[in-house]
């Protein structure tokens, strides 16, 4: 998105990305949570640092699946110094 014709620049742009992961393992005691993309790829294993994120660690089972929605959005206008 862009501004009009004979109006100061301005602009807008979004992105969204959906991902999809596989538990293959959690470990409560060292926080962490091994994932595998389904469509294949590498085992991840990411540290889980929050405390909500800890506390329901031991209820996540292997094969459970995990869907992962990130959105950015970035909005930028000049104004004229006056």
């Amino acid at each position: 998105m862009r501004a009009a014709p004979r109006q100061a620049p301005a602009g807008a742009i979004a992105r969204e990305a959906v991902l999809s992961w596989t538990v293959v393992r959690t470990d409560s005691v060292a926080n962490t949570i091994s994932l595998v993309d389904p469509a294949g790829g590498q085992l991840r294993t990411f540290d889980v640092r929050t405390p909500q994120g800890r506390a329901e660690l031991p209820r996540v089972k292997p094969g459970d699946k995990l869907t992962a929605i990130s959105a950015e959005f970035l909005v930028v206008a000049v104004t004229p110094k006056r």
